[in-house]
């Protein structure tokens, strides 16, 4: 009864938050220097510059692709803070209880962002489910689900409506000092496709993603931590050939990946008899690829982050954060926000 109970708790979240966060703009990318470029009047009294290539929808599905795919590459759930952060440098799962069956925790994470990129905007959000369902004292395997939607309304004359999922495991080992997490996951999305008086429904694409991180754990003085880690992740996304108007569009495909070497420091903290910490994190990150090159950022840039969890007895911990991307990057900037929920039984 409390898992039915608790489960209904994290589905009805999951459910709420692809509607928490208000419509997502997918920007238009970014022009290239030798292409030639044209005014566009999007009928409200807003102008922008873009690449002339970049009116054909088959450009702007492969903008609408990478850019996603850098928004969920970004706000992939760390499965390290989704555990009882009271107990930093250790496992801390009940999955694989002795009595069988699913053991817990489960948890849930909503993530939103805007980002401008050549004075475009891209606004995402993805909402993550997930929990453990077996371990022992150096090893968790959980599943988890995935949802995200998107709606691209750029300056060119096409825009897109789509709402995606995706499905896998993932599993953290932990050895000495080090601990490595990664998760695997494939899905779908529909795609509506909209240019001037002409709409396409029901485009569908095919994506899956590949995350692996490798952190530490160093206890410094007055109980704060300091977890260095680096990370690499990469999406496929494989959109199906359509029609719109008189155009026939090819198969899209656009591969994307992404490096993050960066490090947190939890400051415990105590709020009214709660205990927690305050998350303070910096990064680097890298996008790499066949896409990362013309349509995001390929720049190092920087990113940083400010956080609180929370530990409520021994039957849930939430944490938020917001967060600021794109230091050093003068084409592309980014902020954001992080909800994070844990439930154990």
């Amino acid at each position: 009864m409390r898992f039915l109970l608790n489960f209904s708790i994290f589905t009805s979240l999951t459910l709420a938050g692809l509607s928490f966060f208000p419509a997502i703009a997918v920007a238009q990318c970014a022009p290239d220097e030798q292409d030639p470029v044209i005014i566009i009047d999007d009928g409200d009294g807003d102008t922008g510059i873009a690449s002339a290539a970049l009116a054909r929808p088959a450009a702007s599905s492969v903008c609408l692709q990478s850019g996603r795919a850098a928004a969920i590459l970004g706000d992939q759930p760390d499965l390290l803070t989704r555990r009882d952060m009271r107990n930093v440098g250790d496992l801390a799962t009940q999955g694989g209880t002795d009595d069988g069956g699913f053991g817990g925790p489960i948890w849930a994470n909503i993530s939103g962002r805007r980002a401008e990129l050549n004075d475009n905007t891209l606004d995402t959000a993805t909402v993550s489910i997930g929990g453990d369902v077996w371990s022992n004292d150096s090893t968790i395997i959980g599943i988890m689900l995935q949802g995200d939607t998107a709606e691209q309304d750029g300056v060119t004359t096409n825009s897109f409506e789509a709402t995606g999922y995706m499905a896998g495991i993932y599993g953290i080992y932990q050895v000495t000092d080090f601990t490595f997490d990664g998760r695997i996951m494939a899905g779908q999305s529909e795609n509506d496709v909209i240019d001037g008086g002409d709409r396409t429904d029901g485009v569908e694409s095919t994506r899956w993603l590949a995350t692996l991180q490798i952190s530490s754990q160093r206890e410094l003085a007055g109980g704060t931590w300091f977890l260095p880690r680096v990370s690499l992740g990469w999406l496929e996304d494989t959109m199906d050939a359509y029609t719109i108007g008189t155009d026939d569009i090819e198969e899209q495909i656009v591969s994307y990946g992404q490096a993050d070497i960066g490090a947190n420091v939890l400051v415990p903290v105590n709020f009214g008899g709660t205990d927690g910490n305050v998350i303070l994190g910096a990064s680097g990150i890298f996008a790499f690829g066949e896409d990362a090159d013309s349509q995001v950022p390929p720049d190092l840039r920087g990113r940083v982050d400010l956080g609180l969890e929370l530990f409520g007895s021994e039957t849930w911990s939430v944490s938020g954060k917001v967060f600021a991307d794109g230091f050093g990057d003068e084409d592309y900037v980014s902020a954001g926000a992080d909800l994070g929920v844990m439930i154990w039984f």
